[in-house]
């Protein structure tokens, strides 16, 4: 079990060329079923979706955080927000 934080998810997010190649490199060896993120990394990508919104409402509406919720270990995603 590896648990993430907000630092691996936006590096994986930057264009392929700009992205660490070690990070990429182990993250493609390793299997989802393995990868985890916390309830406080849950928040922080929450409360900057919400800043996103206010900003570009389309890129806000399209982030990760609903499609992810089954790779939360401790607690759940709606108890993120109590902590952002």
């Amino acid at each position: 079990m590896f648990l993430h934080d907000t630092v691996v998810l936006s590096e994986l997010r930057k264009a392929p060329r700009e992205r660490n190649g070690n990070l990429v490199h182990w993250i493609g060896r390793v299997t989802s079923q393995d990868l985890y993120l916390s309830v406080v990394t849950i928040g922080e990508i929450e409360r900057g979706i919400e800043r996103q919104r206010q900003v570009n409402p389309p890129f806000a509406d399209g982030m990760l955080l609903p499609r992810a919720s089954h790779f939360v270990q401790p607690g759940t995603t709606t108890s993120a927000p109590s902590i952002a």
